[in-house]
C-alpha cells in the first residue's frame, strides 16, 4: 500500500515524474539519474548525495525544484525530517507551482507537528484545489491533533462528499466517532474498511487500540495490534507503538520463568523505574533497577524493564547486555528477542541481528518475519 519511495503520504500516491529534455544530457541530469537509480535501489545515503550533488549542478529552476522536492522525500526516509522540510519548502520556493512538493511541504510540516503552519498550507491547497480530497484529510488530522474535534468533522466530511470510498478519509472519520461516543460506530466503520480492503494497516491498528483503551479487551487487542504487523511491517506509522503495546500487554505472562524473589521491596522498585521511564527520566528508571537487581539477581522482568530503559537512553551496548541476561534466564521470551535484535541493529551488528530474528521467528513467526526483513533493509542502507 505505501510506496517505498513516497513515505510521507499515508496510502494517498502522488507520482512524481521529472522529464528533462535536450540534445545532449548535462552533467546535473546525469548525477541526477544516478541518484534516482540509487534511490530505486534502496542506497538512500548514496541518493542523498547525488541529488545534493545534482541540485549543486541543475541550473534551471523548474529541474532543480523537481530535485529538491525528491531529494525532501529521500531525506524523509532516513529519518532527517528537519532537513526534509527545508528541502520541500526550497522545491516550492523554486517553482510555486509545483503541486507535488506543495502538497509534501505541508505533510512534512504535519508530520514534524508544525500544525499551525501545516494547517495554513492545507487551507491554501484547500483554495488552489477545492475538488481534491488529500488536502481535507490533513487538514482534518491536523484539527484531530488539535482537539478541534468539530472543525475536524468538516472537513473530512467535506473530503469524504469528494471521494466516499478513500480509506484514510474514513478512518480518519473513524477517530471523530469514537472521540463522539461512538465506540461501536467507530469499529463499525473500520471494519467494514477492512471487508473490503483486508490489508489497509491503520485500520487494524485504530481497532486495536479501541479494544485496547476503550473496551479494555486484552486478548483482542493483541490480535490487532499482530494483524496490524503483519500488515504494516517495522516502517509503519504505528509500528513502534503497536510494539510497545504488544509488550505492555503480554508481560502479565512473560516474566513466569525463574522470576525470582517478588518481595514488595523489588516490586516498588520496579514501580518507580516504569514511572521514570514513561517520563523519559531513563537515568533514574535505570538507578531503580539495578537497586531491585541487587535485592533479585534472577528477576526476569527487572532485566527486561533496565534493557528498555537503555534502549530509550539510546545505550544500545547496555540494553543488548539487559535482554541477553533476560533471554538465559527465559529463552522464550519473545519480547526480549525482538528487542535484543533491535539493539544488534542499532549498533550495526547485523549478522547477530540476522541470527537473533531467525530465533524470533521459531516464537513468533509474525514478528520474526517483520524483524528479519527490517535487518535486511538496515544492512542495504
Amino acid at each position: 500500500m505505501i510506496k517505498k519511495r513516497l513515505p510521507l503520504l499515508a496510502g494517498l500516491t502522488i507520482l512524481l515524474f521529472a522529464f528533462f529534455f535536450g540534445c545532449e544530457e548535462k552533467t546535473g541530469e546525469k548525477e541526477y539519474k544516478r541518484a534516482l537509480d540509487s534511490w530505486e535501489s534502496g542506497q538512500l545515503s548514496r541518493a542523498q548525495g547525488q541529488m545534493d550533488k545534482a541540485i549543486r549542478k541543475l541550473t534551471d529552476p523548474e529541474q532543480k525544484s523537481v530535485a529538491n522536492n525528491q531529494l525532501g522525500l529521500i531525506l524523509w526516509q532516513l529519518g532527517k525530517t528537519g532537513e526534509a522540510v527545508e528541502k520541500f519548502a526550497e522545491s516550492c520556493r523554486l517553482n510555486e507551482n509545483t503541486t507535488e512538493a506543495n502538497l509534501n511541504y505541508a505533510i512534512a510540516l504535519y508530520k514534524n507537528n508544525q500544525l499551525e503552519s501545516a494547517n495554513l498550507e492545507f487551507s491554501t491547497l484547500i483554495g488552489e484545489q477545492p475538488t481534491n480530497p488529500i488536502p481535507y484529510l490533513f487538514s482534518g488530522l491536523v484539527h484531530i491533533k488539535q482537539g478541534k474535534w468539530s472543525a475536524a468533522q468538516s472537513r473530512l466530511l467535506k473530503g469524504l462528499q469528494l471521494q466516499p470510498q478513500n480509506l484514510a478519509l474514513q478512518n480518519a472519520y473513524a477517530l471523530v466517532e469514537l472521540h463522539k461516543g461512538g465506540t461501536h460506530k467507530a469499529l463499525s466503520r473500520l471494519k467494514n474498511i477492512i471487508a473490503s480492503y483486508p490489508n489497509y494497516a491503520p485500520a487494524f491498528y485504530n481497532i486495536a487500540a479501541i479494544y485496547d483503551f476503550r473496551l479494555h479487551n486484552q486478548p483482542l487487542a493483541i490480535e490487532w495490534y499482530k494483524k496490524y504487523l503483519h500488515e504494516a511491517g517495522m516502517h509503519g506509522a504505528q509500528s513502534l507503538r503497536t510494539q510497545e503495546a504488544l509488550t505492555r500487554l503480554t508481560r502479565s505472562h512473560v516474566y513466569t520463568a525463574r522470576s525470582g524473589g517478588s518481595s514488595a521491596a523489588v516490586a516498588t522498585l520496579i514501580r518507580k523505574g516504569e514511572q521514570f521511564h514513561k517520563s523519559k527520566k531513563y537515568a533514574k528508571a535505570i538507578e531503580q533497577y539495578k537497586k531491585a537487581m541487587r535485592l533479585d539477581p534472577n528477576n526476569i522482568k527487572v532485566h527486561y524493564d533496565s534493557g528498555l530503559a537503555y534502549y530509550s537512553y539510546k545505550k544500545y551496548a547496555s540494553a543488548e547486555r539487559a535482554f541477553i541476561r533476560t533471554l538465559q534466564l527465559n529463552p522464550r521470551n519473545a519480547n526480549a528477542r525482538y528487542m535484543l535484535v533491535l539493539a544488534y541493529a542499532k549498533q550495526r551488528k547485523y549478522n547477530d541481528a540476522q541470527r537473533e530474528a531467525k530465533a524470533l521467528k521459531q516464537l513468533d513467526p509474525v514478528r520474526g518475519k517483520q524483524m528479519l526483513k527490517y535487518v535486511a533493509e538496515r544492512r542495504r542502507r
